[in-house]
């Protein structure tokens, strides 16, 4: 068989884990949603990317592979007739079944599935014929799979289902095959992650209501602490906020507020605001308005300000929005700071200032927005 460049097609999922103290910057703590690495020529076709080595044509003498890859029912059957081993694998560990499954290829799919192909084979990441289908929304070849017996809970080597690799692709119909054919919508990754959490992030409410309707819990929480609702604030989801609010979500409230404000996600700010979230909370060492200030978040600054947060407040290093906007060179965010009364002068544990952090960073044009702001006093 001819050697196809694969590419790892990792979907990352964001949770905040704290603000740093130093740097004053949200880390990301970025998962690969392995079920959903089906390499870039399964999932969007040979035809897609030649530049980086796919084929643009079938072989004319095709190994089975191939056959499942281009879709050739013809070709598969041949070549299973003559005795080609359907369970045999690529470089990858792939299975020809796995390829056609991702490629969509139903006929295909049911010729290799007639003749004892492995059902549940795994590829080396532990990626399924199911969950390739389910990532590339092909809801045809996963009716045939499930309906053959394919594990509907079966996980990758991150722990990661069919289910949770179609939620965060938006695919609420595949999403609700897969619950109607047994899926657990309670199980989690490695991380603690959910697929309600997958759906928040991706910000695809119809997939968020079919999961909810089907009964996954709005208020889990994965390994860091961040629910479904920090997954949508994270991403300025609001409508999705608003569905996952409508069915209680509450819990780790003021964790989502730092996360909109270190995304500048004014409106998700506004949402969590309203709902009750304290725009002074300090969650795990991270005001919400010092996340605000480290990104530069302007429109979430004036959000937070209105609502009361305090502008001079400090956590437990004594970092201001201020120094977090100076430190990461943010000068508008650092100018709407001192336009409220921000106080340059304050200095953190280290002793260092605004001024310091400016200067140190050689962030010139936030140096001249503070020799502004002392020259006018």
């Amino acid at each position: 068989m001819t050697k196809l460049s694969r590419v790892a097609l990792c979907v990352a999922i964001v949770a905040i884990s704290s603000v740093t103290v130093r740097s004053v910057r949200l880390q990301a703590d970025a998962v690969s949603v392995r079920s959903v690495h089906l390499q870039a020529d399964h999932q969007i076709g040979p035809d897609a990317h030649p530049e980086i080595g796919f084929q643009t044509q079938p072989p004319e003498q095709p190994s089975l592979f191939d056959a499942a890859l281009y879709g050739r029912t013809d070709d598969a059957r041949k070549l299973i007739t003559g005795g080609a081993d359907v369970n045999a694998t690529d470089d990858s560990g792939a299975t020809a079944l796995i390829l056609a499954a991702g490629q969509g290829h139903a006929t295909v799919v049911r010729a290799l599935v007639d003749a004892g192909a492995n059902i549940n084979a795994k590829d080396r990441q532990g990626l399924t014929a199911l969950m390739a289908a389910a990532s590339a929304n092909r809801i045809d070849v996963l009716g045939l799979l499930t309906a053959r017996g394919a594990e509907v809970n079966a996980t990758d080597l991150e722990a990661t289902t069919a289910l949770i690799a179609a939620a965060f692709g938006g695919n609420h119909d595949v999403v609700g095959m897969l619950l109607a054919s047994g899926a657990d919508a309670a199980m989690k990754n490695k991380d603690g992650r959910t697929a309600l959490m997958a759906a928040a992030l991706g910000g695809d409410a119809a997939t968020v209501q079919v999961l909810l309707a089907a009964g996954a819990a709005p208020d889990l929480e994965d390994a860091a602490g961040t629910t479904p609702l920090g997954y949508a604030a994270a991403k300025g989801h609001v409508e999705v906020m608003e569905l996952l609010e409508k069915s209680g979500a509450k819990k780790a409230i003021e964790r989502a507020l730092v996360l909109a404000a270190g995304s500048c996600a004014a409106n998700a700010v506004k949402n969590l605001l309203a709902h009750g979230a304290n725009a002074n909370a300090n969650e795990k060492g991270g005001f919400p308005l010092i996340s605000a200030g480290s990104m530069g978040c302007v429109d979430a600054i004036d959000v937070l300000l209105g609502a009361g947060a305090r502008i001079n407040a400090t956590n437990e290093e004594g970092t201001t929005a201020l120094m977090a906007a100076a430190v990461n060179g943010h000068a508008e965010a650092a100018e709407a700071l001192l336009v409220r009364g921000a106080d340059l002068e304050l200095r953190d544990q280290s002793q260092r200032n605004a001024w310091s952090y400016a200067a140190m960073g050689n962030h010139v044009d936030v140096v001249e927005v503070l020799r502004k702001y002392r020259d006018k006093k």
